[in-house]
């Protein structure tokens, strides 16, 4: 009760996104003789029987006008691309391979209908990159464009070797793909460009591979599906949320801590190049920047080892070693192995401060 003798309402913005997610857990806790895997990892997987076991991977991911995206850092083909891109992302992450998409789209009355096109054909473009069948969905109207995507994916094999989060274990190395930071740089490369007022001081070069990284992610799934089939210790997660989020995520899920070597974080020239022209830390860009769309992965195989996998199959994709599952507490830890002093916080989607898109 508050002072007033009214029943207080609790609000999204009090325990956030995390908070909400595991009041849903907890309250939708039943499930079927099929569900191998319900809340918690980046997609649902259901058991099809068909003449032996086969794992069906479900994901969601919802992008909503002025939350996730707006029109001074995206196009219509561009999201469309992304709207996809994302949710193959999630199932890479499970090690998997997609196979059919169907999508709910919000629209407001007066939405034009080439735009809505656009969108749905840069949808397509990324359903044919990956072999993915677009099989329908549903549409309503609403205030802003939502796209809501929901994609369907198969994992080949036992589901003791899915890659799940829960899977951490004393002594792993922690491994991210690509390079960190990228996808945060480009938004700001993009914004800065729409407002035309003081320009960055960045080659073209620097400025289209930042907002193609932004803009067009490129989801690891050979790398996952590589990884799942050739590791039987493996625990992954896709970085849709930053790297400082998604450590502390792995970590939570396993009931482990970890050691992560902050000067060991890969980031790309380009991301240095605009470092130097904002006075924006590559530190910063790097923890929190999000929207990566790389994956973050353990396993007690050693770099070297991992590495010539990526090399013996022909992916050029780089893999860097960042750390070390141990402990009961993430620790942040700079060149000189003493703790780094992290002032800045996850992004958080209902939170007061929240205003990145």
């Amino acid at each position: 009760m508050n002072s007033n003798g009214q029943r207080h309402r609790l609000r999204l913005r009090e325990i956030g996104e995390d908070g909400w997610l595991e009041r849903l857990a907890k309250s939708l806790g039943l499930t079927g003789e099929r569900t191998a895997v319900g809340f918690g990892d980046d997609a649902a997987c259901l058991v099809i029987p068909a003449g032996g076991e086969s794992l069906l991977l479900v994901t969601t991911d919802v992008l909503v006008e002025r939350t996730h995206f707006t029109w001074e850092t995206a196009t219509p083909a561009t999201l469309g691309e992304k709207a996809v891109a994302v949710n193959v992302s999630d199932i890479a992450a499970m090690g998997g391979r997609p196979t059919a998409l169907v999508v709910g789209l919000g629209a407001p009355a007066h939405c034009e209908v080439a735009r809505l096109a656009s969108i749905y054909r840069g949808m397509q473009k990324v359903c044919r990159r990956w072999g993915i069948a677009f099989v329908g969905g549903d549409t309503v109207r609403s205030e802003g464009l939502i796209l809501a995507p929901t994609l369907l994916g198969e994992f080949d094999g036992p589901r003791e070797r899915l890659p799940l989060r829960s899977r951490l274990r004393e002594g792993q190395y922690l491994y991210v793909t690509g390079s960190l930071g990228d996808s945060a740089a480009g938004m700001m490369v993009l914004m800065a460009g729409r407002k035309k007022t003081s320009p960055l001081r960045l080659s073209e070069c620097d400025r289209r591979y930042l907002s193609d990284r932004h803009r067009r992610p490129k989801p690891r799934l050979r790398e996952g599906q590589l990884l799942a089939r050739h590791f039987d210790d493996l625990a992954m997660i896709d970085l849709s949320d930053d790297l400082y989020k998604s450590v502390g995520l792995l970590c939570k899920a396993s009931g482990r801590g970890a050691t992560v070597d902050v000067h060991c974080l890969p980031v790309s020239a380009a991301l240095r190049n605009w470092s130097r022209a904002t006075k924006i830390s590559v530190q910063e860009a790097a923890l929190y920047g999000g929207e990566e769309y790389e994956l973050l992965f353990a396993t007690a195989a050693e770099p070297r080892v991992v590495q010539d996998l990526f090399r013996r199959h022909g992916v050029r994709t780089p893999v860097t070693a960042i750390g070390r599952v141990g402990g009961r507490t993430v620790r942040w830890l700079n060149l000189a192995s003493s703790p780094v002093d992290l002032r800045l916080g996850p992004y958080e989607h209902f939170s007061i401060k929240a205003g990145r898109t």
